[in-house]
């Protein structure tokens, strides 16, 4: 093979770049410049494209950090929204006993009041008989007057035995019979349907006289009182207290169907 003479390789190398359109070396410097701007603002570019992107994961991290921040924040108003309905229902509890308590008050100073005006009815009926008849018209001792009482009572005349009853307790009271006066006493106004007045001297049994056999009757018929004023809540309890304190008395299953009575609504 013939070995080509450097020259000629130049001349070729020349040819074929004029005849092939080749760029001129200086056209070629200024793309090679420009490339290199071109990467520049490439790398520019990637630099910034990164920088927002961090910004944009930290606004990111930013925002969960507060979502997070308002849920715990929501959460504790539920807690205290609950707690102070809780507390507010207590207070309105509080307040219905309280309501409750002052009703059941009244109602007792109702009831004194009742009986203080019927007390002053009776003495007023008793001075205008002692007028008219000259004189007290009962016996005088004990036992006579006793049992004067439980025959007026057993007679039906109300008044008669209620005055009986009324002096013995007055002049008697010590006596150990006391107790079946006060409830006889009672009996009086409970056959008269005077309800109020008959509650009034049946408690004065329950309180006064604790170990008296005629504490059931006189709790039950409290009960049957209170009933017939339309007082049905305040009735319940006294029904209760034989049924739970006196299974073995005569009157436990009178009080028994009260209680059923009331579960159903009735009350009368």
């Amino acid at each position: 093979m013939t070995k080509t003479s450097p020259i000629w390789v130049v001349l070729i190398v020349l040819s074929l770049g004029v005849s092939a359109g080749c760029t001129p070396f200086w056209k070629g410097r200024e793309m090679r410049e420009r490339i290199d701007e071109l990467e520049s603002e490439q790398k520019q570019l990637k630099r910034e494209y990164q920088r927002e992107k961090e910004e944009l994961e930290e606004m990111v991290e930013s925002a969960r950090t507060d979502v997070d921040e308002l849920s715990s924040v929501l959460e504790q108003a539920r807690r205290l929204l609950k707690r102070n309905n809780a507390d507010l229902g207590a207070e309105l509890q509080s307040v219905r006993q309280t309501i409750q308590k002052l009703r059941g008050q009244i109602g007792e100073t109702q009831f004194k009041v009742s009986q203080l005006q019927r007390e002053l009815d009776l003495f007023k009926e008793d001075v205008d008989r002692r007028f008219a008849e000259g004189g007290g018209g009962l016996p005088d001792k004990p036992d006579e007057l006793f049992e004067f009482g439980r025959s007026k009572l057993s007679e039906g005349k109300l008044r008669a035995a209620r005055r009986a009853f009324e002096q013995f307790l007055r002049k008697y009271g010590d006596e150990d019979r006391a107790d079946e006066a006060q409830f006889s006493l009672a009996e009086t106004y409970f056959r008269g349907e005077n309800w109020a007045n008959a509650v009034m001297e049946y408690r004065k049994v329950t309180e006064s006289h604790p170990k008296s056999p005629k504490r059931p009757e006189a709790t039950y018929k409290i009960g049957v009182g209170f009933m017939k004023l339309g007082k049905c809540e305040q009735s319940k309890p006294f029904f209760e207290t034989v049924v739970a304190d006196y299974p073995r008395s005569k009157v436990v299953s009178k009080a028994r169907d009260q209680l059923r009575r009331l579960e159903r609504g009735a009350c009368s």
